[in-house]
Parts: C-alpha cells; structure tokens; sequence
C-alpha cells in the first residue's frame, strides 16, 4: 500500500505508473509517471492474474518433474545398448 498526502490536489509525483496501481481517490498517467488527484492518496497493488500465475508455475513444476524420469528411462535404454555392443567389441579384440 502506498499512501500520498501532498499540499496540493492534482500532483505529479516521481513515483513510475503501473498499470496494477489501484486507488479509489483518483489516479492518473502523465509521461509515464504517477498522477494523484487528491491531497490524501492511497494507492493499492493489486495483480489481477496471480491465480492464473500460480496455476501455470504448479503444472510446470509438475511437468518437469514427471519429463526428468522419462528421459532416463528412454535414454537409459539406449546407454545400456551401447555399452553391451562396446564391451562385446572389447571382448572381440581381446581373443584376436
């Protein structure tokens, strides 16, 4: 929460303007930056898609971890393939 008394009404402040400022007193963008139309502001954060966020990070996470076990066990056969073929090469060259 941010609060803003200032002496005058409609004030620019340094404060950059984003677009999950939310405020009941009346706020406003000029050049980028926040414009308060009352002496006494406050100013809430609010983000809109947080559920939405939270959601999607959960299904990645859970994705990752389900993809790590699938790639060793495709790729584990494959490891275990080449190296039967390379010890039986080994095997080969040491009875020549």
């Amino acid at each position: 929460q941010i609060i803003i008394d200032s002496e005058e009404k409609d004030v620019n402040t340094t404060i950059a303007y984003q677009d999950n400022f939310e405020s009941i007193d009346g706020i406003s963008n000029s050049n980028h930056l926040l414009n308060v139309e009352q002496k006494h502001t406050v100013i809430s954060l609010v983000y809109p898609k947080k559920q939405m966020g939270f959601i999607l990070s959960i299904l990645g996470v859970l994705l990752f971890i389900t993809y790590i076990p699938m790639l060793y066990i495709i790729n584990g056969d494959d490891r275990k393939e080449t190296q039967c073929e390379e010890q039986k090469a080994g095997e080969e060259n040491a009875f020549k």
